[in-house]
């Protein structure tokens, strides 16, 4: 681990998000870098003097007399709320009917939480846990750790960086790493895919060559599923680019177009002979 890449994981390892073998990775580096030390010693005081004077600040008791005062107010406005209550409720159904029609209409999509949650883990870039196998063995060392497929697809104009288990919301989710190249002698682009089941399909999700697309935290997130398996990938490529790399492309499981042929820029390692 270097002293940049323990820099960007300092609050995640603070926070306690770490895995054991991750802290221990972390822990190891500090042992050898005194700067870094310092770093987190540092930090680690500031929080706790920012803890220490919040419980300072609760633990003041304000004057009886302002008490008093306040409490005088509270009784006022109760006063003032019961000669208007007959209002208020009347104002309150309506109010009610009108939100409930309101959100009927327009409730938010369930996926925005599975979006958040994928795209900030994604900026996180917790270390990989393998990397640089075939995909056959990202395959393999997936089944092993989660209880659902994972097709490990191949991404026109990009490798395979590395992988790790992770979540997305409440779910249980195999993370992929990928590095892009855009165009000859450009650095690469990092690219992140989630996937993990939904069989109960709360996520609006359709199958490929149909893609949802949002954006959070800086960057672009599209999705489609394979039956009860959903896809999320996470990058800071445009939306033209993410459809050009995704276009016509399938994951090797679904059922092929009605001509019998099959254009496909994506798929599982496991069907690629």
């Amino acid at each position: 681990m270097t002293c940049t890449e323990l820099d960007s994981l300092l609050h995640p390892y603070l926070d306690g998000e770490f895995e054991p073998h991750e802290q221990l990775n972390f822990e190891r580096h500090l042992a050898d870098c005194v700067e870094c030390a310092q770093r987190v010693h540092s930090e680690m005081a500031f929080r706790g003097l920012l803890r220490r004077t919040s419980q300072v600040a609760a633990a003041i008791r304000a004057p009886d007399s302002l008490r008093r005062s306040i409490e005088a107010g509270f009784q006022r406005e109760d006063r003032r709320a019961q000669l208007n209550s007959w209002l208020k409720l009347s104002a309150a159904a309506m109010v009610f009917f009108l939100a409930g029609g309101a959100y009927y209409f327009y409730r938010p999509d369930s996926s925005v939480v599975f979006i958040e949650d994928a795209a900030r883990r994604h900026a996180k870039a917790l270390p990989l846990e393998i990397q640089q196998v075939s995909r056959e063995n990202f395959e393999a060392w997936f089944a092993g750790k989660l209880n659902h497929r994972v097709p490990v697809p191949q991404l026109p104009n990009a490798t395979l960086a590395g992988g790790r288990l992770s979540n997305v919301h409440d779910k249980e989710a195999a993370y992929i790493a990928y590095n892009a190249v855009s165009y000859p002698g450009s650095p690469p682009r990092r690219i992140g895919l989630f996937v993990f089941d939904d069989t109960k399909g709360e996520v609006a999700a359709s199958p490929l060559p149909s893609l949802a697309f949002n954006s959070s935290h800086g960057y672009n997130v599209a999705l489609w599923r394979d039956r009860d398996i959903v896809y999320e990938l996470v990058t800071d490529l445009d939306e033209a680019d993410i459809r050009q790399m995704l276009s016509g492309a399938n994951l090797g499981t679904q059922a092929k177009p009605s001509n019998g042929q099959s254009n496909s820029l994506i798929r599982p390692a496991s069907v690629q002979r």
